[in-house]
């Protein structure tokens, strides 16, 4: 078959038919008959999108979107892995790291690496995990506190002045859910590319690089320049409230068992008549323990606990002897043979008082031998 040399504008119109179906190509051109040229302008063109209707907050650190993505990260060279991403809502200034799990081991990590950068925001946007939010009915002392049911990562946020507002849906938490997007889609090319397969290698790439070209792409000014952020607490602060915090009642003898440990409160609190009362003992994520007493922090020592009480010895028993049947003159014989006479059941023959009429030895006969 001859080959026809199309010509450059013969090429753009077929690109364009090809671009688009029969109907809407008889679409497009009812509108330009219709409008001109006007009907062939697109309809999205000056309207606002569809992903930019929830309004950003005007100040940077106002509100920070977090949210964890598990994804076959390294696609088969390393184990899977969690990225946990916080945005800021206001210029998407993004802050990611990988992890093994999504827990909260893993929240306080990246959130204390974001504070370390950029200060306190005012309020954090999480989805409704278990991590974030606590789902039980809050019990008396909640009630009373006002507090209501806790996780130990709301606890910490509590404490340290932010506002937890947990997400309904992750169409809400836009800017994180797009953000995974990018991640699952540029990262895992690149980390192909330059074959990283483990969370070490793979963090030292974002800290490096990946994170400032996004930020350097996607970054965007904010309506307001002001700083929502709050100074950066000190870092003895953040490991004592990003912990994990349980209350413990205090023995009699000033003393305090948690996770089978005993640990002796010093005296030096005996003016505050610590036994029966509550306090609080807080594990630090390097492993380290304190215990307050409302905000004063106690001193204690770690204590062996007591030792198991010895068990009393197994003392063997004396071989019982084997019982004698009694004799068959015993007196205990003799009176069981006259119970057994008199109450005979009608199974055991003549001679029982039981037996029913018509039969020799029954009711009957009896009657008549006392007659006769």
């Amino acid at each position: 078959m001859e080959t026809i040399e199309m010509s450059t504008r013969e090429r753009r119109r077929m690109a364009l038919m090809t671009r688009v179906s029969y109907r809407q190509a008889k679409r497009i051109w009812r509108r330009y008959r219709q409008e001109g040229d006007a009907g062939l302008v697109h309809r999205g063109r000056g309207r606002e999108a569809n992903r930019a209707a929830r309004e950003r907050r005007p100040s940077r650190g106002d509100l920070v979107q977090i949210d964890g993505s598990e994804h076959d990260w390294f696609e088969g060279r390393g184990p899977r892995a969690v990225l946990m991403v916080m945005v800021d809502d206001a210029t998407n200034t993004t802050l990611a790291r990988f992890y093994p799990v999504e827990d909260t081991a893993s929240a306080y990590d990246v959130f204390e690496r974001y504070v370390r950068l950029h200060g306190l925001p005012a309020a954090l946007y999480p989805d409704r995990d278990s991590i974030y939010a606590c789902t039980r009915e809050a019990c008396l002392k909640e009630e009373l506190a006002e507090v209501g049911p806790e996780t130990q990562f709301a606890r910490a946020m509590r404490e340290l002045g932010l506002e937890l507002i947990p997400a309904h849906s992750p169409q809400a938490k836009g800017r994180v859910e797009r953000r995974h997007g990018l991640f699952q889609d540029r990262l895992v090319k690149e980390m192909r590319l330059l074959g990283i397969g483990s969370i070490a290698a793979a963090n030292a790439y974002l800290d490096g690089t990946f994170l400032a070209l996004v930020n350097e792409r996607y970054r965007v000014k904010p309506r307001d320049s002001a700083n929502g952020h709050q100074p950066r607490p000190t870092a003895a602060t953040l490991a004592l409230v990003l912990s994990w915090q349980e209350p413990r009642s205090v023995a009699k003898d000033w003393t305090l068992r948690w996770r089978n440990r005993r640990f002796p409160i010093d005296a030096r609190h005996a003016a505050l008549d610590l036994p029966g009362r509550r306090v609080v003992v807080v594990e630090r994520r390097d492993g380290t323990l304190a215990m307050l007493y409302g905000k004063r922090r106690l001193t204690f020592r770690d204590a062996p606990s007591p030792a198991t009480p010895m068990l009393r010895p197994v003392v063997p028993q004396r071989p019982r002897s084997p019982r004698n049947p009694p004799a068959p003159d015993h007196p205990w014989q003799r009176s069981f043979q006259t119970h057994r006479r008199f109450f005979r059941p009608p199974s055991m023959g003549l001679g029982s008082p039981f037996q029913g009429s018509g039969k020799p030895g029954g009711h009957e006969a009896t009657a008549q031998a006392t007659t006769t």
